[in-house]
């Protein structure tokens, strides 16, 4: 199946490079690795693999409001995962961001750059549905040190669903074309989305879940599935609720 362009936009759109703050007056930023927008009844959240940013403090990490500019979404708390499990897990491998609903600038974003949770409802999987990963690759990215400017660019590459439930609550998929890149250095938290076609070059959306490992080497990506991504959203939330 063949997307079109506003397709693999919008894919695109709900995933963010993400970006630290270096503390050097010599060069301010620096990125590594992909995040996914998303929004939970009322909240937004920011969710990415925990070992991508695992050299910076928390507050070190920023998530612009959209790709290519450079104001960030206001971050007012971070969430590790605890998944209650004993044996080691990549469910761990996660970080959620909560953005401050307050200090929150709409007019600084479209709404079709961050993915509603509840959209995944109305649609299931289905054994049409042709797969992607969307994210910003390092060998991508540029970098004008003399500038001080930073430019990311995502790209997609479409998938193959290998296994369900490879390991507990992660899905693993093939890298069915490479599309010329020599790593996946960057795409980790990334999206993986699938599209079922309805009519040439159109489909229904459904995000799948965030990449947290895989390699070219391999052919294989590992994918931590939205479910367990949206469980763990929720009780964040509901945790915020009782805070207040």
């Amino acid at each position: 199946m063949s997307i079109n362009k506003e397709m693999a936009e919008t894919m695109l759109g709900f995933t963010r490079p993400v970006w630290f703050d270096n503390e050097s007056e010599n060069w301010e930023y620096g990125s590594h690795g992909t995040s996914v927008v998303l929004r939970w009844e009322d909240r937004l959240f920011v969710v990415t693999s925990a070992h991508g940013s695992k050299s910076y403090r928390p507050d070190q990490v920023m998530f612009p409001y959209e790709s290519g500019g450079h104001h960030f979404l206001p971050i007012d708390n971070v969430f590790s995962i605890d998944t209650g499990e004993e044996d080691d897990t990549d469910h761990m491998d996660i970080r959620v961001f909560s953005v401050c609903d307050k200090l929150f600038d709409p007019s600084k974003i479209s709404s079709n750059k961050i993915f509603d949770l509840s959209w995944n409802k109305f649609q299931s999987r289905t054994a049409s549905a042709k797969y992607f990963l969307a994210g910003y690759p390092n060998e991508l990215n540029e970098i004008d040190y003399e500038k001080k400017h930073a430019k990311q660019t995502g790209t997609l590459i479409p998938l193959e669903l290998n296994n369900l439930d490879r390991f507990k609550g992660m899905d693993e998929y093939t890298v069915s074309n490479r599309g010329g890149l020599q790593s996946l250095q960057g795409f980790s938290g990334g999206g993986v989305f699938s599209v079922t076609p309805t009519k040439p070059n159109q489909g229904n959306l459904r995000w799948e879940g965030i990449l947290l490992k895989g390699s070219i080497e391999s052919m294989r990506c590992y994918v931590l599935k939205s479910d367990f991504v949206r469980s763990y959203i929720e009780g964040i939330s509901q945790e915020l609720d009782e805070s207040c």
